[in-house]
């Protein structure tokens, strides 16, 4: 399978996170999702971009499904997805607004807190 760059596009959805450290240092963490678009190869699929900025260093990817609402709804879990294996490698911990309720799907298969 080829790989295609996306680019962000016109920005749908932004959200600024914390992450704290477990060394108590904080940081902070900026996501950006993109409008889905059109796959420039496969037809009848869509690609929704999206951008990590933090706590190591900037992502830029997307996310398929078969209509836009799909490819939007997974980018969503994998962003989730990426925070927690972030949170597992950094042993820290993201917050949105003071809480630990970040607002995020869980991802298919997360257990259960």
């Amino acid at each position: 399978m080829a790989k295609f760059d996306i680019p962000l596009g016109t920005v749908i959805a932004r959200r600024e996170f914390e992450f704290e450290s477990a060394d108590g240092e904080s940081t902070q963490v900026v996501v950006k999702i993109g409008a889905p678009v059109p796959h420039p190869e496969y037809e009848s699929t869509y690609c929704c971009p999206y951008e990590i900025d933090g706590p190591r260093k900037t992502r830029l990817r997307y996310q398929a499904g078969v209509d836009s609402m799909q490819a939007l709804l997974l980018t969503l879990q994998i962003i989730s997805s990426h925070f927690i294996y972030i949170e597992r490698e950094d042993q820290g911990t993201f917050s949105y607004l003071g809480g630990t309720d970040i607002g995020l799907p869980d991802p298919p298969g997360a257990e259960p807190e």
